[in-house]
């Protein structure tokens, strides 16, 4: 019995096998159009030059493109055009369904017969950081399968492409940090499917268009660091999928829309540097997966709305450089526990300060608060990366606990424009190992001037008493002024 069930077993695993191999065998290769499609685009744009790749937004140097080694040989498994780095094959048909070829060397004018573009059966292109330095081809229009389409930090100049319109599969576009100008196409707003739509980091003008409320299926609207204008369309409002709004840096007026009370999945919400107005809206507390909420560099007035206070989740509030005004104690984010950056500076607020604080800071600007001394919740601070206490009322002499705040992390600090006269200890040795910016100036500090760390890449003293060892800040790369 038991050779007979061993024998059985025998059969079944030869079996297997022999399916195996059959399989393996059939396993289609690509088409051999679409193989050399692949080929004249190689020879057409790449480049071989080490490293590659535009180094300033990767961590470390390409040193091989994807396409060095795409091989023309006959007879060889590497001719297999399903094999080569970046290409992906339908495993079914053998088609070519996705290519991704960023960061691979890649330069020239693409044009309306580059080969790719014959590439129909593509689901995903992906041709992010190379440099075309022309605008985006009519003929990607013709890829009216693709889902996927990243063009993003590639030197693409002109208009968006009317030709766009005819992407209605697409559920990503991310066009940022090219040289794109114009208006954002009101087309957009048909392509239903869209779930990430990033244009960030071009020139684009104009309004915001309105159709943009028609993607239902839209999580991320990232439009910053353009030159849109007019006010934010309510539309937005419906797309109660959002989780990531990005307007930030733009010509934006008016206030933030009431519809923005609908989107309950908000997370992100970036507004910085507009000209936006009005008060900042209560209902943004109601949002409670809100976690970064920026408005800094507005016009935003009035009081700071107690709702905010109670975002469980927050971990980012920056307000900086507006008009609110009102006082606030900073006891108030007791319910906000995972609150990592605060920055309030430039209002008109009056700050209170208890000393019963958990959280643990990275960045807080309190300038412009109306402090009158140093917040002795400091002393429990070892994650703060910047602090910004300037432009307060802080007097007399800086206490010696302070030169031990976050010693270990710190990298910004300024305490300008206060009325401090003197350190607890002279000479003064600063201990923070990473600091990379201190500003001292425009208080009525005497004796010796603080001595700071080898790294330091700008000091700033000026409008000090202080005249003595200047001498020795002549060090690194240190910019002094006295």
């Amino acid at each position: 019995m038991k050779k007979e069930s061993l024998h059985f077993s025998s059969r079944i695993l030869l079996l297997t096998i022999v399916t195996s191999h059959s399989l393996a065998s059939t396993q289609p290769r690509c088409h051999e159009d679409e193989r050399s499609a692949l080929l004249e685009f190689k020879t057409t744009f790449f480049t071989k030059k080490h490293p590659c790749c535009h180094v300033k937004y990767t961590r470390t140097p390409v040193e091989q493109s994807k396409v060095e080694f795409w091989n023309a040989s006959e007879g060889k498994t590497q001719s297999d055009c399903c094999s080569w780095t970046g290409v992906e094959c339908d495993k079914v048909s053998g088609h070519v369904i996705g290519l991704d070829l960023s960061c691979s060397c890649l330069s020239g004018k693409i044009n309306s017969n580059t080969s790719i573009f014959r590439l129909l059966r593509l689901r995903s292109l992906n041709l992010a950081l190379n440099d075309f330095n022309c605008p985006i081809p009519p003929t990607v229009g013709n890829l009216s399968s693709l889902r996927d389409l990243n063009f993003s930090m590639s030197n693409f100049t002109g208009h968006i492409s009317h030709s766009l319109r005819n992407l209605t599969r697409l559920v990503h576009l991310d066009l940022s940090f090219n040289d794109l100008n114009g208006t954002i196409p009101t087309y957009f707003g048909s392509i239903l499917n869209l779930e990430n739509l990033d244009l960030v980091s071009n020139s684009l003008t104009g309004e915001i268009p309105s159709s943009l409320g028609n993607l239902i299926q839209l999580t991320t609207l990232s439009l910053g660091v353009n030159q849109l204008t007019g006010e934010i369309p309510s539309s937005i409002g419906d797309l109660i999928q959002l989780t990531d709004i990005d307007l930030q840096h733009n010509r934006l007026v008016g206030e933030i829309p009431l519809s923005f009370q609908n989107l309950l999945e908000l997370r992100v919400l970036y507004l910085v540097s507009n000209r936006l107005s009005g008060e900042i809206p209560s209902f943004l507390g109601r949002l409670t997966q809100l976690v970064q909420i920026s408005l800094s560099f507005n016009q935003f007035h009035g009081a700071i709305p107690s709702t905010i206070f109670q975002l469980q989740g927050l971990q980012a509030l920056d307000l900086t450089s507006n008009k609110l005004s009102g006082t606030v104690k900073l006891d108030m984010f007791s319910e906000a526990k995972n609150l990592q950056e605060l920055m309030l500076s430039s209002n008109k607020l009056s700050l209170i300060v208890e000393t019963n604080i958990t959280q643990q800071f990275r960045f807080l600007c309190l300038g412009s608060c109306n402090l009158n001394s140093f917040p002795e919740f400091l002393q429990d601070q070892n994650d703060l990366l910047v602090l910004d206490l300037s432009s307060n009322n802080i007097s007399g002499q800086v206490p010696k606990w302070f030169l031990n705040v976050s010693t270990e992390n710190l990298i910004l600090l300024n305490l300008s424009g206060n009325f401090l006269t003197s350190f607890a200890q002279d000479p003064v040795i600063f201990k923070w190992k990473k600091l990379f910016e201190a500003d001292l100036g425009f208080n009525e500090l005497q004796g010796s001037v603080p001595i700071p760390p080898p790294l330091i890449e700008f000091y700033f003293i000026s409008n000090n008493s202080s005249q003595r060892n200047i001498a020795t800040l002549m060090q690194s790369k240190l910019y002094l002024y006295d």
